[in-house]
């Protein structure tokens, strides 16, 4: 009787096909969760995560269509029985981009507008309200305008308006993907505590669990359709994340990764650690070192050139109400060069990149692309040389099918046909879109997206490209691919890359020169590996940003006296140290 009480979500067989398809996306699900346990749900680009999230409040197929089979209970009712203002009450769901759920102006207005719609009485409207911002401590910015609020902010204020209606269970589509490590560490801290507080069942759909994975009960593996893997995520990890990582192309932590080198050569590291923190500094250092480990690689050289891709000088940028976003940013990128471009949510980052496009103008100094002054020049010029992929892709399709999105931007240029389609069968082919070219773009998956965005932005063949969170929504096998090409494209054409991100690995791995700004101003330029060590010092200030695992593993490494790389690949720090061992 017990199982039946806690037992708040059964999922038995379920199938279910989207309108036109022929194969199921979904194809026998099996899931059972209970009353307050937080849930993790993890699985490649188009796997049917978040078409599974959908069918627990009926929205599939609902509001889809298609066909559906199985058999779906939530809180002791089938959402196929009940109207979705109804499942809204039992179901909440918080989506990536809170933009995208916000409808008011204000704080207040926006928490109260599903109560509103569903009729609630003006009094428990008010009370409900009140009792929703103080639970995400937002309490005290009932009146703010939401679009004045930050990234982390505004994420707290899309939770508060669902939990108003006092569901039982949350949905979370990958809620920190787009913040920086402050407000990921709120949102994060906020979900947890409501748990605590209500006896909340939270599932979190994500493409990366390493954030999550010493806060959640389950994690959840999910691949063609099914639940491949469940269990505590130390549990799953330890005896499936070999798997995981490699056939399935999930990001896993990397502490994790660097212990499954070292399992696989018998050497066992208990509790199986989830963060670089629960990793032992191993007495190796003798050993590894007579492995003969790479040293650091020297930083890629560039041609020095007479016209860079990018010259700023003493650049600033004040908004119409007179908000300064930037102040006297003097910078220069050579052609050819991968630079990440960092800072807190607010820091500058998004204002400088739209300068940088032409989508905004400076307001005093100098700005020059590829040798056009920003001012001088029309956005049709600078188009030509400046390509630019937003955060959400969803906010740059503008067309129906994924065919005629991409040949859009070529079209425009005053391509003959047959030159459009050359373009854009190649691009499909590139992107791995081969298949999807009736599809609507807003149809596609969140990873299939991003790489349908970041392709029609390169179809045009621009010298600068500009990427705002590429990795956001990627699994590990497509993230890498991603960036793969795109360091292919920056050898054989000199493509200058400026990323925008909070993704420290893609840091790590990809980029060779790192910006910092804050508060509008450039507080760093330098490589990565000088970037972590400078924000790891104590007492330092950490510029917004999160130092990653591979690193303190390095370092713990170096420390013992192992000579490994400063940004070595966790698994590859891993496969050193196992050599020892061998």
């Amino acid at each position: 009787m017990k199982r039946e009480v806690d037992e708040i979500v059964r999922v038995s067989g379920l199938r279910y096909w989207y309108p036109g398809s022929e194969d199921p996306v979904l194809d026998g699900v099996d899931l059972n969760l209970n009353r307050g346990e937080m849930a993790v749900l993890i699985g490649p680009s188009g796997c049917g995560k978040s078409t599974l999230m959908l069918t627990l409040n009926g929205i599939v197929p609902k509001t889809v269509g298609g066909k559906i089979a199985g058999e779906v209970i939530v809180d002791g009712t089938d959402p196929l029985d009940h109207e979705l203002a109804e499942m809204a009450t039992r179901v909440g769901l918080v989506f990536q981009d809170p933009d995208s759920q916000l409808a008011t102006l204000l704080v207040r207005d926006e928490v109260a507008f599903g109560l509103q719609n569903l009729r609630f009485s003006r009094e428990e409207i008010e009370e409900r309200t009140r009792w929703a911002l103080e639970l995400v401590g937002l309490d005290d910015l009932l009146m703010r305008d939401v679009f004045s609020l930050s990234g982390g902010q505004k994420q707290r204020l899309a939770i508060a308006s669902v939990l108003a209606m006092r569901p039982p269970i949350m949905v979370l589509d990958e809620p920190t993907a787009n913040l920086d490590p402050a407000g990921a560490d709120e949102v994060l801290t906020v979900i947890g505590d409501l748990r605590g507080r209500l006896d909340l069942t939270v599932i979190i759909v994500e493409h990366d669990i390493t954030l999550l994975a010493a806060q959640a009960d389950r994690l959840l593996v999910m691949d063609e359709g099914k639940i491949q893997f469940s269990g505590t995520p130390r549990d799953v990890l330890r005896a499936n994340g070999q798997t995981i990582r490699d056939e399935l192309g999930l990001w896993i932590p990397q502490a994790s990764e660097f212990a499954l080198e070292l399992e696989a050569a018998g050497r066992s590291i208990r509790p199986f650690p989830l963060s670089g923190n629960e990793v032992p500094i191993l007495p190796v250092a003798t050993a590894v070192s007579e492995v003969g480990a790479p040293s650091d690689p020297p930083p890629a050289s560039q041609p020095q050139r007479a016209d860079p891709a990018v010259l700023s000088d003493g650049v600033g940028f004040a908004y119409p109400d007179g908000t300064q976003a930037l102040s006297e940013v003097s910078v220069e990128i050579d052609r050819g060069e991968t630079v990440a471009l960092l800072g807190r949510n607010g820091s500058g980052k998004s204002t400088l990149s739209y300068l940088l496009a032409g989508l905004r103008t400076p307001t005093t100094g100098n700005l020059e692309i590829c040798g056009l002054s920003v001012t001088k020049s029309s956005a049709r010029q600078l188009a030509r040389h400046v390509g630019y992929v937003f955060q959400y892709p969803e906010h740059q399709f503008v067309a129906e099918t994924v065919w005629d999105d991409l040949a859009y931007g070529p079209r425009r240029a005053g391509l003959d046909e047959a030159e459009v389609e050359k373009r854009v069968s190649d691009i499909l082919a590139m992107f791995s879109l081969t298949g999807y070219e009736r599809r609507h773009p807003l149809a596609l998956s969140m990873g299939q997206k991003r790489r349908l965005s970041v392709a029609g932005t390169l179809i045009t063949r621009p010298d600068v490209l500009i990427l705002d969170e590429p990795t956001t929504g990627q699994d590990r096998k497509n993230a890498l691919a991603l960036l793969g090409l795109l360091g292919e494209l920056r050898a054989s054409l000199g493509l200058t890359l400026l990323i925008i991100t909070h993704d420290m690995r893609l840091v790590a791995r990809f980029c060779e020169r790192t910006i910092v700004l804050d508060c509008g101003r450039i507080v760093f330029d330098g490589g990565p590996g000088a970037l972590f060590t400078r924000i790891a010092e104590p007492g330092a200030d950490d510029m917004g940003l999160r130092v990653p695992d591979q690193w303190k593993l390095a370092r713990k490494l170096r420390s013992s006296g192992a000579q490994v790389r400063e940004l070595a690949d966790p698994e590859e720090l891993g496969r050193l140290v196992a050599g020892a061992y061998r």
